[in-house]
């Protein structure tokens, strides 16, 4: 299957799950589920054999003996300040996901902890440093990955509430991964 080898060369023949050497593209939402998607490579990820038996004694409980629910999924946007975590605050339960997508790129660049620093010091002031850390755009990268991962995953999932997406800038990969499903867009102003 050329689909596959084009799969493993997207991933970089690193397993998705674990992160060691993949082995193989498996289908994300499996082909007896979704036919007209088994070609299509946002449908496949790399796996390798022990991550690839275990999902599928998940896929395999879930459809047998899994819990059902109506998932609905949100993409909260807006500019910071906009009140994107309150409104998603307000409205969480309890088995909900939330993937914040300017949370993890401030975790992975170091700026929580520079927030942290400059509070300690009381000092407004941002050195050279602490620039270069705020504005790490090769950490874009990674979180991207992550971000595509959990968009490709979602198309399979029915076991959250409700999946929050949080971001300042809605992205246009929403609209074609998550055609199918009830999605809202909201965008807030901050006032």
């Amino acid at each position: 299957m050329e689909n596959g080898k084009e799969v493993l060369t997207r991933d970089m023949d690193t397993c998705i799950r674990c992160g060691m050497k993949g082995q193989l593209g498996d289908h994300i939402i499996p082909s007896e589920d979704d036919w007209e998607n088994r070609l299509n490579i946002n449908n496949l990820e790399t796996l390798c054999n022990d991550c690839h038996r275990l999902k599928t004694k998940r896929e395999w409980i879930k459809k047998h003996k899994g819990v059902k629910r109506s998932m609905k999924i949100t993409i909260v946007s807006g500019y910071p300040a906009s009140g994107k975590h309150s409104y998603v605050s307000s409205r969480i339960t309890e088995h909900d996901l939330v993937y914040d997508y300017d949370e993890l790129m401030k975790c992975s660049t170091g700026q929580r902890l520079i927030d942290k620093q400059i509070d300690l010091n009381e000092s407004n002031e941002t050195t050279e440093s602490n620039k270069s850390l705020i504005n790490n755009i090769d950490v874009k990268e990674y979180i991207d990955l992550i971000y595509e991962m959990i968009l490709r995953k979602l198309r399979t999932e029915k076991t959250f509430n409700n999946v929050w997406i949080i971001q300042s800038i809605p992205d246009i990969k929403l609209f074609d991964l998550l055609a199918s499903y009830d999605a809202d867009y909201i965008l807030l102003d901050g006032r």
